[in-house]
């Protein structure tokens, strides 16, 4: 009698299938994603809070600009402030001596002219931008707009285009 032949198994050489590709989003995220941004916003910008603040119209082009660099300065500067995978995306404060030189006077100067509105605005700033949390009144109709937050970002943007014509 003839032994009969397994079908192969579709496996890699460790033993795990191989990777299938990818899907795109649910139709759950994406209602989500929709519902952050609001009616006629890009929902490639829910994926953080500056993102849903421009779709929704709540702050313009340089406000995001501007958060988006803070929060790119104060992951230099403080390290891992989110979590995200192990050991990708870390940056060592103490590492680039040369880059720290540059980095630390811009994100004090940037912090400085933040306090200049008012501490308050820093705090909302830095939730928004650098934690990455979602403002409260996004969620709820009867909160009003944070202005601390948006004059935050203002002057931030302000701080952020002198910067730009410094350099220009």
């Amino acid at each position: 009698m003839a032994k009969r032949k397994r079908p192969p198994k579709v496996t890699s050489r460790r033993g795990r299938p191989p990777k299938t590709e990818r899907d795109g989003p649910t139709p759950e995220l994406m209602a989500k994603r929709l519902a952050l941004v609001g009616p006629g916003g890009d929902p490639a910008l829910a994926g953080y809070p500056l993102g849903v603040l421009l779709a929704r119209g709540l702050i313009d082009r340089d406000q995001h600009d501007a958060g988006v660099y803070y929060a790119y300065l104060a992951g230099r500067i403080l390290g891992k402030i989110h979590p995200g995978p192990v050991g990708n995306g870390y940056y060592n404060p103490h590492g680039d001596d040369a880059a720290q030189e540059i980095i630390e006077p811009l994100w004090r100067d940037a912090c400085k002219s933040l306090m200049g509105v008012s501490r308050r605005a820093k705090d909302a700033v830095d939730n928004v931008a650098v934690y990455q949390r979602l403002p409260a009144f996004l969620w709820c109709d009867y909160r009003p707009v944070d202005t601390q937050l948006i004059e935050g970002l203002s002057r931030l943007a302000k701080w952020w285009t002198r910067g730009r014509l410094k350099v220009a």
